[in-house]
């Protein structure tokens, strides 16, 4: 028997994204050359001379078939009886379905692993026209985009189409998305409230989402697959995702020496609610674990004693903040666009083992799904929140001597400390100029990725421990000063304990492309952090410092937890869901639908 045994008619992923190609010679090696015409602009030359030449370029791919299999078991003499026939019959539809089942998560996977045609564009293209700040703006506000905008998803597809017809690609015509996200688009507060649709917004909600086209783009619902053994199956375009933030408080150093306490106040997304720590009681602990590195203990904590230190810069980070985040793709389907589906050499084979009393059914065939042309696809990562892991707590690694492993583990959510923070002695009243991020990955970093899709680098964001590092350096007497700056020894002692306790967050930085990352279920770590949301209080309780947070998050408020486990958009109505550090606005006049 000949022919791939399948149904496709319920299967958008071999029709409409990658369609099936029959292929004749299923071990033949498949290659495809991409070519690139650009358009230039003509210049002024001479009556004599040569014009420029246009330029061109290729980039060759190649990859195989792979062989496929399935199989069926059933008692001997089953067709003898009604149940056995009925249970053939099953044992059919369950292969029909598996094998397309098989084939629908090659398509997946071929979207998320194929070469990004933005990096390749990036490569090409070197630019300097946006600063570091810049793109790390944009990189944030895309962030979770379809929780911080009710009308986050028509703003995606317009800036994808606008950016596909600046590749010189065809209009898209498929979304691939998740479920969830479907909802949003036609279930929003401002669609379904009687205020603005009156009896009809209520019979949609009512109804709930039903959507196979918007914006023109033909909807494809992610399905889950069981990729793991004995793991629950998933979504390959949901993926575990860290991100960053620190806050800071500067103390002058008798403050500090004296012991003056001050609480910080900080958002607990697990509780979903605002709690007060005071890293002051940590301070001896901290003062323990770095005179314990020192080469003569007899000298005790010198940095922070000694005459030339005038404050103390309190950093607290939290900087494995972790969230399950959605992707969704937008391309032009079809073989002549996008790609396709090849298979061959397809091989049923039956047989019958009278001994054991079994008959059985053997399928095989050979299958892959490749994207030919990647101008015509578009992935946007961690644009939709899911669900929170952890790292937003108030749970302090207090090892000050080790520090804490945890953070390593890639392969499962997140469930070690929230904070860590060091004091850092300086001479200096400010801790940096850059109140907006740091970077904590290893000092001599030449160029840090930060896109999912590593297309985007940056160049010239503050590294952690060269700050640190400046602020010990700036010890030193004043002119003609007669106390002597601490040692180098006391410097480095200091700096050592620094690495050993801070987590190196440039051993798990963006170690892949987030497609190659989603589909083997690794965590992807960001190690730039940025200033979030905190209040300090002095000891009498009254408040002396605050920061409405400019991170991946955005401002934290009451509430924002159910955001952030994508339940919810945050309202654009002013007083809906406001950051608790700014005065409240006044109080909506209700409106109820009477009869």
């Amino acid at each position: 028997m000949d022919g791939l045994i399948t149904n496709t008619t319920t299967s958008p992923f071999t029709t409409l994204i990658l369609p099936y190609v029959y292929l004749e010679s299923v071990d033949q090696k498949l290659k495809w050359n991409s070519w690139s015409f650009d358009e230039g602009l003509s210049s002024r030359v001479p009556y004599e001379s040569a014009a420029r030449t246009l330029t061109q370029s290729k980039r060759s791919y190649s990859g195989y078939t792979v062989r496929q299999g399935l199989a069926i078991n059933l008692e001997h003499n089953f067709m003898m009886s009604e149940a056995g026939r009925t249970n053939f019959q099953r044992q059919l539809q369950q292969m029909i379905g598996s094998i397309q089942y098989t084939n629908d998560i090659d398509v997946h996977i071929a979207l998320i692993t194929a070469p990004s045609f933005l990096k390749e564009r990036s490569e090409k293209y070197y630019s300097e026209t946006k600063t570091s700040a810049q793109i790390l703006r944009e990189h944030i506000d895309a962030f979770g985009f379809l929780n911080k905008n009710q009308n986050g998803m028509d703003i995606l597809i317009e800036d994808c189409k606008a950016t596909m017809e600046q590749w010189g690609a065809q209009p898209p015509t498929f979304l691939l998305c998740n479920p969830k996200l479907t909802f949003q688009m036609t279930m929003s507060p401002t669609a379904t409230e009687y205020v603005t649709h009156g009896p009809d917004g209520q019979k949609k909600l009512a109804a709930g989402p039903n959507i196979n086209s918007y914006r023109g783009l033909s909807v494809i619902r992610t399905r889950t697959f069981a990729l793991e053994d004995g793991g629950m199956p998933r979504d390959v375009l949901r993926r575990r995702t860290r991100t960053g933030e620190f806050y800071s408080h500067t103390q002058a150093i008798a403050e500090y020496n004296g012991g003056t306490r001050f609480n910080m106040e900080l958002y607990d997304e697990g509780s979903d609610q605002f709690s007060q720590f005071s890293p002051m009681d940590y301070k001896t602990a901290i003062e323990t674990a770095y005179t314990a590195s020192l080469v003569n203990a007899a000298q005790g904590n010198e940095v922070f004693v000694n005459g030339n230190t005038t404050h103390v810069h309190w950093l607290v980070f939290r900087p494995v903040i972790e969230h399950e985040m959605h992707g969704i793709v937008i391309g032009r389907g079809g073989v002549e666009s996008l790609g396709c589906t090849f298979w061959g050499q397809t091989e049923l084979s039956v047989y019958d083992d009278a001994m054991h009393g079994i008959w059985g059914m053997s399928y095989k065939y050979n299958e892959r799904a490749m994207v030919l042309n990647n101008k015509h696809l578009m992935r946007i990562w961690d644009c939709c929140y899911d669900n929170y892991c952890g790292g937003k707590g108030l749970n302090v690694c207090d090892d000050f001597e080790n520090g804490s492993n945890d953070f390593q583990d890639l392969f499962k959510p997140y469930n070690g400390p929230s904070i860590w923070m060091v004091p850092v002695p300086s001479k200096k009243s400010n801790f940096t100029e850059s109140n907006f991020q740091l970077n904590m990955q290893d000092p001599n970093a030449a160029a840090v990725p930060i896109s999912p899709e590593q297309d985007q680098l940056l160049r010239d964001v503050p590294t952690l421990l060269k700050l640190i590092q400046d602020h010990i350096d700036s010890i030193v007497p004043a002119a003609g000063g007669a106390v002597a700056a601490p040692t180098d020894d006391e410097k480095n002692a200091y700096m050592n304990w620094v690495r050993k306790y801070l987590p190196d967050l440039s051993t798990v930085h963006m170690r892949k492309p987030a497609g190659t990352a989603a589909n083997e279920n690794e965590t992807s770590v960001n190690s730039i952090v940025f200033k979030g949301t905190y209040r300090i209080y002095n000891d009498a309780g009254n408040a002396i410092s605050s920061n409405n947070g400019c991170s991946h998050h955005g401002t934290d408020y009451v509430g924002a937890a159910s955001c952030r486990s994508g339940k919810g958009v945050r309202s654009m109505v002013a007083g809906i869901g406001a950051p608790t550090f700014l005065p409240a606005p006044p109080a909506m006049m209700e409106i109820r639908n009477v009869p």
